[in-house]
Order: C-alpha cells, then sequence, then structure tokens
C-alpha cells in the first residue's frame, strides 16, 4: 500500500558485472577527500495507495483520504464480519491517509557525512 523509494545524489559508481564486489570508482582515489562516497540522499519517490479493490473500503466517498476503523485478515485486506480478534481479523484502522498520494524528488539531497569548510571529511568510505 505504500512505498519509498531513495536515490543518490553522489553514487560511488556502478559495479563490475564480471567482479561484483569491485565498484568503478568516480574519482582517481576514493579514500581520499573525494565527494563521490554515497553520503547524499533524498527521497526520489514516496507513494501511497491502495488497490482498486479496497478504494471502495476505505474511502468510500471518494475525498482522496482513507479513514477506516475494522479488520483485515492475515495479509492486511479489509474484510467485514468479524466478532473477535483471531488470524484472519486482525484489527485495523487507517485515519486520515491519502488514498492516493506520489512525490517525486526535486533534488533535494541533503548531505549525511561530515563536511570541513564545505569539503566531505571522507569518513564514509565505500565498502
Amino acid at each position: 500500500m505504500w512505498g519509498v523509494t531513495l536515490e543518490l545524489g553522489d553514487m560511488w559508481g556502478p559495479l563490475d558485472p564480471a567482479d561484483p564486489p569491485h565498484v568503478q570508482y568516480f574519482c582517481a582515489d576514493p579514500l581520499t577527500k573525494c565527494a563521490q562516497n554515497g553520503s547524499r540522499y533524498q527521497p526520489h519517490v514516496i507513494s501511497v495507495g491502495f488497490p482498486p479493490r479496497f478504494q471502495r473500503i476505505v474511502d468510500p466517498d471518494r475525498d482522496g483520504t482513507a479513514d477506516y476503523e475494522g479488520f483485515a485478515d492475515r495479509w492486511g485486506t479489509p474484510v467485514t464480519g468479524c466478532q473477535a480478534v483471531s488470524l484472519n481479523c486482525v484489527p485495523l484502522v487507517i485515519e486520515s491517509v491519502p488514498s492516493r498520494y506520489n512525490y517525486q524528488g526535486r533534488f533535494d539531497y541533503r548531505e549525511y557525512d561530515i563536511l570541513f569548510d564545505r569539503q566531505t571529511a571522507g569518513w564514509i568510505l565505500p565498502p
């Protein structure tokens, strides 16, 4: 029902398929203060959605916001007719969740390495 995909802003480089542990680095010496150390990230895609068959259950008024209080089976499918908690009657509460939402990254990367004078510290090293 939801998904998050991360994107690197300064990736290390592609893997050599003939030698999977070998990374082809974008900078000559990755152990120096190379900016390509995989330390900048952003959410690339964040999406929330319900399969069409659940839309009518969790968003019956079709206002784009899912509100549901009831039960689900062991796989998370909303079910009706439950009288007590069991393997196929698990309490499920969804409050004010966008029923169709998709965020696409806008290149708002955040640097997760330590910077000194706007240069990467080189503390995050390739494997």
